[in-house]
């Protein structure tokens, strides 16, 4: 079908289909703050989604095929990470604590070990917001006063896509600035594929 953008928006809306603003607006509407209307008002809490209407109910006897068992597969695999992470939570505490990350799962603690020349590090990656600490609470740029050791400390979490997401507590000792920064940037790399083993091709 060769639709215009206006047609297929058309067709999505009377298919009952809503982008992620929309669905949020729906919900969700935040009125001005005057004394007499109350901060927030939820509106179709209650009430699915005209998409999900479909979806959840049963369908006739008839549409049913003989063997259902890979419709049931393709809904057990779907797991929403929400739940998957409450579940995980509450009920296997033994388990290490992790979160989804554009799609992958990862350790919300992990540490490595490198050196360099004669140079080693110890690193430790915790779930945060993008902190760097090394040998204690001194900063990266105060530690690493060229740029360049510090664009190779920070290439792990280019090349995987976690910049930000984790705070970064390093130790370094040893040989001289250049040798602690690839050691640094190697004991990184190495907690990063412990919190996550698929990221091992992006990492080479």
């Amino acid at each position: 079908l060769n639709l215009s953008q206006d047609e297929a928006l058309y067709l999505a809306k009377e298919a009952g289909i809503y982008t992620t603003r929309e669905v949020q607006m729906q919900i969700v509407r935040s009125p001005p703050f005057t004394r007499r209307e109350n901060p927030f008002l939820l509106e179709n809490l209650f009430e699915p989604e005209d998409g999900r209407v479909d979806k959840t109910e049963p369908a006739d006897d008839g549409d049913k095929p003989s063997d259902g068992s890979s419709e049931v597969v393709e809904e057990v695999t779907e797991a929403d990470p929400v739940i998957h992470s409450t579940i995980q939570k509450y009920f296997r505490q033994d388990l290490p604590a992790k979160f989804m990350h554009n799609g992958k799962e990862w350790l919300s603690r992990a540490e490595g070990r490198g050196t360099r020349k004669r140079a080693s590090a110890h690193a430790v990656i915790t779930r945060g917001s993008g902190i760097f600490k090394v040998n204690g609470e001194s900063d990266m740029f105060a530690w690493f006063p060229m740029y360049y050791h510090r664009f190779d400390m920070c290439q792990p979490f280019k090349l995987t896509g976690t910049a930000g997401v984790y705070d970064v507590f390093v130790g370094v000792q040893g040989g001289g600035i250049s040798g602690q920064a690839g050691a640094a940037r190697l004991a990184i790399a190495r907690a990063l594929l412990m919190a996550n083993p698929a990221c091992h091709d992006d990492l080479q």
